[in-house]
């Protein structure tokens, strides 16, 4: 957990934060990552989650579902959705407002 956190916060200080990320992969087809994103009218720092997560089987190609979330306003609560996404093997669906 705490290398986790020291990684995250590490992308968070980076000098070049508009290019910044970091993804978290449980597996192959499983991932959450976080891009920084300035709250230009409070100057706030935030976050967007993209989570990738298996899709169904169509004609027999495998497919992806994936979701971006509406922005997290602290580095704590972005920490929050990180360890609970490893803690619920990458089931976050209710934990998060999704963009439609």
């Amino acid at each position: 957990r705490a290398l986790i956190e020291e990684h995250f916060r590490k992308m968070v200080g980076s000098s070049g934060q508009t290019k910044a990320s970091f993804t978290m992969e449980l597996d192959s087809e499983r991932s959450l990552e976080f891009r920084p994103e300035s709250d230009s009218l409070n100057h706030q720092q935030e976050f967007l989650a993209i989570w990738r997560q298996p899709g169904p089987t169509i004609a027999g190609a495998t497919s992806a579902m994936v979701k971006r979330s509406r922005p997290i306003p602290s580095v704590e609560e972005a920490l929050g959705l990180l360890h609970l996404f490893v803690k619920n093997n990458g089931d976050i669906q209710a934990a998060v407002e999704w963009e439609e």
